[in-house]
């Protein structure tokens, strides 16, 4: 199971939860993405894992 650092509104840690009951409650949590670009400078992109979710409150 994947774990996610918990933060309030200020991005200060505030605990730890599962990945999927973080999002299944709406809870704040830390994220990143990763962009990987070609030498045309254009954005690849890639399908992700048939097991990855894809949440709807991402912004």
């Amino acid at each position: 199971m994947d774990q996610v650092i918990l933060v309030d509104t200020n991005d200060v840690e505030v605990g730890a939860m599962d990945k999927m009951e973080a999002h299944q409650k709406g809870l704040l949590h830390r994220a990143f993405s990763v962009l990987l670009f070609n030498e045309e400078g254009d954005v690849d992109s890639t399908k992700s894992q048939n097991k990855i979710s894809q949440w709807r409150t991402m912004v």
